[in-house]
């Protein structure tokens, strides 16, 4: 699903994929929205119920294995009362190419 806004930008919600083994950004401000829009103050990331295994979440160093993981279908919500969560520096890795994650993200 593509990135979507409800009005006044109040929740974003968007998917994706990835390859093997390479850490990927949940969400890239160049591909939609400006930087700012990427800071969000709270973030429920969960992991495709078609995957086939687990999902990895970290920083840009992230591995298979580094943590628990979530297994398909699993969700983990991070949210803060002051400051914000930068979706551009939240990584996941996935072990097998085209598994991924939905997240839906609050920034208001």
């Amino acid at each position: 699903m593509p990135i979507s806004r409800t009005a006044g930008g109040v929740f974003i919600s968007s998917d994706s994929t990835g390859t093997g083994g390479t850490a990927k950004r949940v969400h890239s401000a160049a591909s939609t929205g400006t930087a700012e829009e990427m800071r969000v103050q709270s973030v429920v990331i969960t992991a495709k119920d078609a995957n086939t295994s687990n999902v990895w979440l970290g920083g840009s160093g992230i591995a298979t294995g580094s943590n628990g993981g979530l297994a398909p279908g699993d969700a983990l919500p991070l949210g803060l009362k002051s400051g914000y969560i930068d979706l551009t520096e939240l990584y996941f890795l996935v072990a097998v190419t085209g598994e991924g994650i939905d997240y839906y993200a609050s920034y208001r």
